[in-house]
């Protein structure tokens, strides 16, 4: 019984990136590579959010998050980990809101309520990680991307800390939570938690704190290696100086306005190794591999402008009079500014609406108007945006059909940028 909760407690702890006590909001507090071949990103993570620069180091896209974990009660906030086993690490933030990035920084699905409690982990036994989100008395276990497994809500019940571990010692992940002096403990095989008296769990799987390696690239106790070259940090009065390991000769100087640097790492997002250094003012400073200063950029999520970006990328129509292309993309493209109003509203609600795209067919009356919509396919799973863009094309004015009843079809994608 021992090893078995052991091992599991292990496991768990290394699925965590960090869990750590906010000191300043401002502390860019880890910084890794993110994205693919065709979108190289970092990441920068802060108390406040995560931010992801490009290979131009420009702001790209951030999120807004709080952590929502009582005081007292460690655990982690932000997980970057492989959630469906395709060798991509997620982004997820557990807090206010709860969310789920992939790799590229795209949306996956969020709770803009947040959870009071967060866990992550496999509770089904399917090889991939499980999202749980605990509120009240109710507690849910979602996939990575939002399908709901278990819910259960206890009526009659007040429900105090959760803790995950393998309770009933069968290799599987329970929740155990406090209710009065009993504990509710769950194993989701059943509808309904199981009720025992006693005291808290001995044992609590729950994610180290591992900042270890990126602070101390910043405190300038372990070397990086910059295009070869070894490196250290120190930061004095507000200055940043960038020092060769081997001679100690100052490679390049750079007043940053903060205090502290808490976050370091080399990247190439193809353009060469550069390096990334992360203050206590919410800035992530940029150097070449020759210690040129290439840029400094504000990674705050707060304050920032969401840039929704509607186009069409194909558009057809038959047995309608005028159905040339040029006609038929015209009419769709006249009301892009209101698609895109849709989705910019959609996103003000909730800044983990997704990107994607929506096929839709048109059914055009004699007189040109639209007498129906069939949405063919839409991965934003928003019922609202999807509902928004349906009523904005029943509004659409055409030809007359040539034959009582026309078809006009469009492909419509998704996507945003952040600017401040």
């Amino acid at each position: 019984m021992t090893t078995q909760r052991t091992t599991l407690t292990a496991a768990l702890a290394v699925l965590s990136l960090f869990a750590v006590t906010v000191a300043h909001a401002g502390e860019v507090q880890h910084i890794q590579e993110a994205g693919d071949a065709e979108r190289p990103l970092v990441a920068a993570i802060t108390p406040g959010g995560i931010a992801f620069l490009d290979a131009d180091n420009a702001l790209f896209r951030a999120f807004r998050h709080q952590r929502t974990a009582r005081s007292g009660f460690d655990q982690p906030w932000i997980w970057i980990e492989d959630l469906d086993g395709d060798r991509n690490r997620e982004f997820v933030g557990a807090g206010r809101p709860a969310f789920v990035l992939d790799h590229n920084a795209d949306p996956i699905w969020g709770i803009p309520g947040g959870c009071e409690q967060f866990f992550l982990g496999d509770f089904t036994q399917d090889r991939g990680l499980q999202i749980l989100c605990r509120n009240g008395n109710r507690v849910e276990i979602h996939s990575h991307d939002g399908q709901r497994i278990f819910v259960w809500e206890g009526r009659g019940y007040r429900l105090g800390q959760c803790w995950i571990d393998d309770f009933s010692s069968n290799r599987k992940l329970d929740l155990a939570c406090e209710s009065g002096s009993n504990h509710l403990f769950f194993d989701f095989r059943f509808d309904g938690p199981e009720e025992r008296e006693g005291g808290a769990p001995d044992t609590m799987a729950r994610g180290a704190a591992n900042l270890t390696r990126t602070a101390a690239l910043a405190r300038g106790d372990r070397p990086l290696d910059l295009g070869g070259r070894q490196v250290t940090l120190a930061a004095d009065g507000g200055e940043l100086r960038i020092t060769a390991a081997d001679d100690g000769a100052v490679l390049a100087r750079h007043t940053f306005g903060g205090e502290q640097l808490h976050s370091a790492a080399v990247v190439d997002l193809g353009h060469g190794p550069r390096l990334y250094i992360g203050d206590d003012r919410h800035h992530v400073h940029v150097f070449g591999a020759d210690g040129e200063h290439l840029a400094s950029v504000n990674v705050d999520p707060a304050g920032l402008r969401r840039d929704a970006r509607v186009q069409v990328r194909r558009a057809s129509a038959n047995r309608i009079e005028d159905a040339s292309r040029e006609t038929v993309e015209g009419i769709f493209a006249g009301a892009l500014d209101r698609f895109t109003q849709c989705y910019a509203s959609r996103m003000g609600e909730d800044q983990t609406t997704r990107v994607g795209s929506m096929v839709a067919q048109l059914t055009i009356d004699g007189g040109g108007r639209v007498t129906e919509v069939q949405r063919r396919h839409s991965d934003l799973r928003s019922a609202e945006l999807d509902g928004c863009i349906e009523r904005e094309l029943r509004s659409l004015r055409f030809s007359s059909a040539t034959e009582g009843t026309g078809i006009a079809s469009i492909t419509l994608d998704f996507d945003f940028v952040d600017r401040r």
